[in-house]
């Protein structure tokens, strides 16, 4: 994940230059999309636990797999995505 935005701001700020709105801005919409990715990375990571888990919890005639698959299919269901 580049900061290559916010490292220029913090810059101009340190060094006494008065950052344009345009370097706010992208600033912003970097550190934004940072968070985003980050978000993402954690759904992915959340989805392939479940996933791990359903198939561990293969005993109990599928039952607590079931819950997991249902778990599973929700949460993908709320985030909008199939992956």
């Amino acid at each position: 994940m580049s900061n290559k935005y916010n490292t220029r701001l913090m810059n101009q700020l340190s060094e006494d230059i008065e950052p344009d709105y345009e370097d706010f801005y992208l600033a912003e919409i970097e550190g934004k999309a940072n968070d985003y990715d980050k978000l993402v990375s954690k759904q992915k990571e959340f989805i392939e636990w479940l996933e791990k888990e359903s198939k561990e919890l293969i005993r109990d005639a599928g039952y607590h797999q079931r819950i997991c698959l249902d778990i599973l299919e929700k949460y993908k269901e709320i985030i909008g995505g199939k992956e």
